[in-house]
């Protein structure tokens, strides 16, 4: 569990600073960010695992989130099944 306990901060740590610098969406709940990148990334490796999901579509889910969450939005050009 320590492993993920350290993820979890290193993921805090570095969305706090980017919601410091202006680099996510105004008003982004970092703490609810972080457990949703960490269940999202829990929930897409195991899609791969079983074969739901190929590795390239597991990223474009989690780069459309990311695109989201930093404020890319619709512009984004990559594509989710």
């Amino acid at each position: 569990m320590s492993g993920v306990d350290d993820l979890e901060r290193q993921l805090f740590d570095a969305l706090t600073r980017a919601a410091a610098d202006g680099h996510l969406v105004p008003g982004t709940d970092v703490a609810t960010e972080v457990a949703h990148l960490l269940a999202l990334n829990h929930g897409l490796g195991t899609s791969i695992l079983i074969r739901q999901r190929t590795v390239e579509e597991a990223e474009a889910v989690l780069r459309r989130h990311l695109d989201r969450l930093f404020g890319a939005g619709p512009q984004s050009t990559r594509t989710v099944r």
